[in-house]
């Protein structure tokens, strides 16, 4: 799960299946919702977030300029524990109950 402070991001499902994860920054809350063809999400600078594919696909981004120097990280993906994370919750150790689902 990461942020931006600068980008900002909207994303278009061409196909497949995405379960979206994000942090609302006034109340602290995780959300999740699943995004499937057709749908559409916009990510704003500052707003944590995490896409994990569900079924195989593809998206279109259109965003402002990206830059490794605007990736700010929350918690580990699941492909980045390393010695310096291992100990460190990936977003896959958070459980159902901590997750409020969007439709």
């Amino acid at each position: 799960m990461h942020f931006h402070k600068e980008k900002d991001e909207t994303w278009f499902v061409n196909d497949g299946k995405f379960k979206l994860l994000w942090i609302d920054t006034l109340t602290a809350q995780l959300f999740q919702k699943d995004l499937v063809a057709g749908s559409t999400h916009h990510n704003p600078p500052m707003m944590p977030h995490q896409l994990v594919c569900i079924e195989p696909g593809s998206i279109t981004e259109v965003s402002t300029a990206d830059s490794v120097e605007d990736n700010y990280r929350v918690i580990p993906g699941d492909g980045q524990a390393d010695k310096k994370t291992e100990h460190n919750p990936t977003i896959s150790d958070i459980t159902s109950e901590t997750i409020a689902k969007v439709s």
